[in-house]
């Protein structure tokens, strides 16, 4: 009797750890998502869960944005980002970005812009290389 009941309770942790591990691949690749061109990019981090996910596909990506209120830090989102290639072509746009963004870039040179508030725009430029990731901050 006793071992039946061991081997069922076995049994429903592995099952309840693999729903848990499913879930978590489940919700990660909610956030994860691709445009009109192909391009991949995961947009979010709206609470800590989400912060962490986006921080778990970090690896996955070579550029980040992070978009904050200048003073205080506290995240901003409905960011309205374009991303041109080096020859000004508008290869990416999209509205309700943010706090955190990571994308996929073919190496190379590019300007971001993100816009805050409708009507304040900020560009930067990026240099995109073959290996490692990139890191660009928005502060309004």
């Amino acid at each position: 009797m006793k071992n039946k009941l061991g081997y069922a309770l076995l049994l429903l942790s592995l099952l309840f750890g693999v729903s848990n591990l499913y879930a978590a691949t489940e919700n990660a690749s909610e956030l994860v998502q691709q445009n009109q061109s192909g391009m991949t990019y995961a947009n979010g981090g709206i609470g800590e869960g989400q912060q962490k996910e986006l921080k778990e596909l970090r690896n996955d990506f070579n550029l980040q944005l992070t978009f904050a209120e200048k003073k205080s830090g506290a995240f901003l989102a409905d960011i309205h980002l374009s991303i041109l290639d080096n020859s000004g072509k508008e290869i990416f746009n999209l509205s309700n970005v943010g706090p955190l963004f990571l994308t996929q870039l073919d190496p190379g040179k590019y300007r971001i812009k993100a816009t805050s508030g409708g009507d304040n725009t900020q560009t930067k430029t990026v240099t995109i290389n073959k290996k490692g990731i990139k890191d660009l901050y928005f502060y309004w």
